[in-house]
């Protein structure tokens, strides 16, 4: 009965390290996983940085430019087409 205890005893240990064992790759895969993805994300915010529309002289690139004047000239047009309707109704 005594080698059953120190067989059984054994067993537990095993499984207790078989355990630790597998959580301890579990921690590690997760971190690598963080460490991943932390890693996409400067290498995605280095690359956005490079395709910034702004030169290094700190003028906005002409495309940028237009953008802008046509989204003003837009919303320019829709106050003259408010302002057009409400002259109609009075």
């Amino acid at each position: 009965m005594v080698v059953l205890v120190v067989g059984s005893s054994q067993n537990k240990v095993a499984d207790a390290l078989l355990e630790l064992d597998a959580e301890l790759e579990l921690e590690l895969e997760l971190e690598l996983e963080a460490e991943l993805e932390q890693r996409k994300k400067e290498r995605a915010a280095a690359v956005r940085k490079l395709n910034s529309p702004i030169k290094q002289d700190g003028q906005q690139n002409q495309d940028t430019r237009d953008d802008e004047e046509a989204d003003k000239n837009e919303r320019l047009r829709q106050i003259g087409l408010a302002q057009g309707m409400v002259d109609f109704v009075k």
